[in-house]
């Protein structure tokens, strides 16, 4: 009831994608104000326009490698190859997943145990399948809010404030993939939102003014 008198339009859309080891789901809700009959109300209340998306999605499959080319069948490539270890543990998640490996303010996450992993024996296959291991999820709210003011007929102002990454959250990336680099197998230095490779993107909050005419 409150809804419905509050708001003249209300729009909901949602998407789901779903592939073999993977979904993501983005939902958005638009609502408008009414014109109010009462004046101070319609000059207050009226026009406004609040938009809400919220995207979530599962942890990307990941394939591991050895990082390395077995010297007796040449097997590998280039770096970091296409050779996989072995799988010695069927819990691959670091006993302190989630949680700081580097100095306080580092830019450095837990995430893969590397005893779970161990290079094969020169002249075999490791036995870890591809895209076997799942990185990270993901999830970020985003928001905007705006009004258009009439000027005159075929002129208009409109103000617009938009939020991304609302709740100010680190959203981390995908761990290092090769078992053969020791300071990097199985931790998360990036943000999946960057805009740089060291530091977490922050809540950003933004304003705009435009005039149609």
């Amino acid at each position: 009831m409150l809804m419905g008198s509050a708001f003249r339009r209300t729009a909901v859309a949602a998407a789901l994608l779903t592939v073999p080891g993977f979904t993501s789901t983005t939902a958005t809700l638009v609502a408008q104000t009414p014109k109010f009959s009462n004046r101070f109300a319609r000059i207050a209340g009226s026009g406004w326009t609040f938009a809400s998306t919220v995207v979530a999605r599962s942890g990307a499959p990941l394939t591991i490698v050895t990082g390395a080319t077995d010297t007796t069948t040449g097997f590998g490539g280039n770096s970091p190859g296409t050779q996989r270890p072995n799988l010695l543990l069927t819990d691959t998640a670091s006993p302190t997943q989630g949680q700081s490996c580097g100095s306080p303010g580092a830019f450095c996450v837990q995430w893969l145990n590397p005893k779970a992993f161990a290079a094969p024996s020169p002249g075999t296959f490791g036995n870890l399948g591809q895209s076997s291991v799942l990185g990270p999820g993901f999830w970020q709210w985003d928001g905007a809010i705006s009004r258009q003011f009439q000027v005159h007929e075929g002129q208009r102002v409109e103000i617009r404030f938009e939020g991304f990454n609302i709740t100010n959250s680190f959203h981390p990336g995908n761990p290092g993939l090769s078992t053969g680099s020791a300071n990097t197998f199985g931790v998360i230095t990036t943000d999946a939102t960057p805009p740089a490779a060291t530091t977490a993107p922050a809540r950003v909050m933004q304003f705009a003014l435009k005039f149609v005419f």
